[in-house]
């Protein structure tokens, strides 16, 4: 009993996601699986949290819901690697290439908040991001992490299932988390909420 109340008390002050969260992209994209050895649908979300002022890159598994936090600062350097995508999409398709590289400088080092079971875990990860041609015609970005151990149990451990996208799932992304379209939506939520608070 104390070990769980003390495990709940690390979740509470150092990681548990609290506070508004509001969607602001669902995004689609696809896992390999190892036993059809072929590409499945996956999805995937960018959310923001308004009271910490921190959006999540949000995925699920059978096992795990993973929100892996993201500054403004780091929001915008995934932003950029997006763009770099294609940049190098473009030459690529033009050159008639096939690439398989990581983007430079394009890492990002965080914390991750996942739930498995009924209990929550969390620890630091790095985001990493690459460019896969998976054909001279056909290239892809992916989202993809490191495997990491919890802070509270070293025999727990998540990593971001790495999703592929393709260039239009790319362009939709971009557009979807870009300033004007988070600031909208965030607008609207405020709005909600105002409306919600007259009837309290």
């Amino acid at each position: 009993m104390k070990k769980l109340l003390l495990a709940l008390l690390f979740v509470v002050s150092t990681f548990f996601v609290s506070g508004d969260e509001i969607l602001i992209y669902q995004g689609e994209g696809y896992h390999y699986n190892d036993i059809l050895q072929s590409m499945v649908d996956a999805q995937f979300a960018i959310k923001y949290n308004t009271e910490k002022d921190v959006y999540y890159f949000f995925s699920s598994d059978i096992f795990n819901k993973g929100w892996v936090q993201l500054t403004e600062l780091q929001l915008e350097s995934f932003k950029n690697t997006l763009n770099k995508y294609v940049d190098w999409e473009n030459t690529a398709v033009e050159k008639g290439v096939e690439i398989k590289k990581e983007f430079p400088e394009s890492a990002i080092s965080t914390k991750v908040t996942w739930k498995f079971g009924d209990d929550w875990y969390g620890a630091s990860i790095n985001m990493n991001f690459k460019f896969f041609s998976q054909s001279k015609t056909r290239h892809q970005f992916l989202i993809k992490s490191n495997n990491v151990s919890a802070s509270s149990n070293e025999f727990i451990d998540y990593k971001i299932e790495t999703f592929y996208l393709d260039k239009k799932q790319v362009n939709n992304l971009i557009n979807g988390i870009s300033k004007t379209s988070i600031e909208k939506i965030i607008t609207e939520h405020k709005k909600n909420k105002e409306v919600e608070n007259l009837f309290k």
